[in-house]
C-alpha cells in the first residue's frame, strides 16, 4: 500500500492478482483500491485588523502626550475607524506623514497606522534692552530761612549790663589787660559803695 493525501485504502480490486506471490509466465496486475476522504466542513476564519495612531514632530519624534495608542484592536475587516487631531503647546498640525493611513477609514486585514505630523512654533526673540537716557537732575531749591519770633521777655540786670559792656569792648590787649580792666571797674564800684557808706555814717553821727 501507499499513502495518498485526501484518500484512504479500501481494499484490493476484484480483478487484482494477489499482492504477494511468485512470478508466472505472462502479465499480472495487482490493483489497490482507494477512496477519497469525506470533506469536513470548516468554519471560515474571520479576517481582522488593528488601527494605531500617534502624533510626531517633523523629525518623527513622538510628542509628549501623543504617543502611539490603539484606535481599533482586532477589528472586523470592513468596519470603520476614526481619529482626530490633537492640540500640543508650542506646535501646530502640519500634515499627515508619508505612508500614513487616512485619519478616517475602514479596517483592513493586518495593522494600520495613522500618523499626524506637527511643526514647532517659532518663539519670538526678546528685543535687546535699550540703554536708559539719563535725565537731568533738577536744581534743588534753596531753603529759605524761617523767621521766628520769641514772645519770652528778656530780663536784664545792672550786673549783666555791666558785664556785657565789658565783653563787647574791643580787644586791644591780651587776657591780662582785659582782666585788669574788669578788676579796675569792680574796685571803683566797691570804693564808691564804701565811700557812700562812710558818708551816710558821718551824717548819722552828726545828727
Amino acid at each position: 500500500e501507499k499513502s495518498f493525501d485526501g484518500y484512504h485504502f479500501v481494499g484490493m480490486d476484484k480483478t487484482s492478482d494477489s499482492a504477494n506471490g511468485k512470478v508466472t509466465e505472462g502479465d499480472k496486475h495487482i490493483v489497490y483500491v482507494y477512496e477519497k476522504d469525506p470533506e469536513v466542513p470548516t468554519t471560515p476564519v474571520e479576517k481582522k485588523g488593528s488601527v494605531y495612531v500617534k502624533y510626531v514632530d517633523e523629525n518623527g519624534n513622538e510628542l509628549p502626550g501623543g504617543e502611539k495608542t490603539t484606535v481599533v484592536k482586532d477589528g472586523k475587516v470592513g468596519s470603520y475607524y476614526f481619529t482626530t487631531e490633537k492640540d500640543f503647546d508650542g506646535y501646530t498640525f502640519s500634515h499627515m506623514a508619508e505612508g500614513s493611513s487616512d485619519p478616517t477609514g475602514k479596517v483592513v486585514e493586518g495593522d494600520q497606522q495613522v500618523v499626524y505630523v506637527y511643526t514647532k512654533n517659532n518663539t519670538p526673540q526678546p528685543e535687546p534692552n535699550k540703554p536708559e537716557v539719563p535725565t537731568t537732575p533738577e536744581t534743588p531749591a534753596v531753603p529759605q530761612e524761617e523767621k521766628t519770633t520769641t514772645d519770652t521777655p528778656v530780663k536784664t540786670s545792672t550786673s549783666k549790663v555791666t558785664v556785657n559792656k565789658a565783653a563787647v569792648l574791643p580787644q586791644t590787649g591780651d587776657k591780662k589787660e582785659n582782666n585788669s580792666s574788669v578788676m579796675g571797674l569792680v574796685s571803683l564800684g566797691l570804693a564808691g559803695l564804701l565811700g557812700l557808706g562812710i558818708k551816710r555814717k558821718e551824717e548819722k553821727d552828726n545828727h
